[in-house]
């Protein structure tokens, strides 16, 4: 493939593409798949290998990411994924740039501490992922932050 696709005005349609062929979006059709869960857990290092240099790329990145994980196909990979995205927030402050992705955000928090709370609690590193995504929420006021930092606050407790 010709490297000059990434760069200039091309570049959001490379991300763009690389966001389909994950499945972000295509909630149903993965669904529909025999074994989807093994399958999205199979392909835990590709999600990986993506996400370390294209979440801190691009705020639609980290939209689309955050509603994947939030949905039930995007489970299998829910935990490592919060780990990647505040990975990623911690490194690149540029990369939230539209007021979408603090609600995809919000929105994965509240999956991740409604359906996956016994491991946000027992796991230290999933427990660090979240409080840091609920503080970076927090400082860029997001709507609902507050009341997922109680909900956090109230783990540690």
């Amino acid at each position: 493939s010709d490297p000059s696709w990434a760069n200039g005005r091309s570049w959001y349609y490379n991300e763009r593409l690389h966001r389909c062929l994950l499945g972000f979006g295509q909630f149903d059709a993965l669904r529909s798949l025999p074994r989807a869960d093994g399958v999205i857990g199979d392909l835990r290092d590709l999600f990986h290998a993506w996400a370390v240099p294209h979440l801190p790329a691009a705020s639609d990145n980290l939209t689309a990411f955050a509603h994947f994980l939030a949905s039930s196909v995007g489970a299998p990979l829910r935990m490592e994924g919060l780990r990647w995205i505040a990975a990623a927030l911690a490194g690149e402050a540029d990369s939230w740039r539209r007021d979408k992705v603090g609600d995809a955000l919000a929105s994965l928090v509240e999956t991740a501490l409604t359906a996956n709370l016994d491991e946000v609690r027992s796991s230290p590193v999933a427990r660090e992922a979240v409080v840091f995504i609920v503080q970076q929420l927090v400082a860029k006021q997001v709507g609902t932050a507050l009341v997922l930092e109680e909900r956090v606050r109230l783990l540690k407790t």
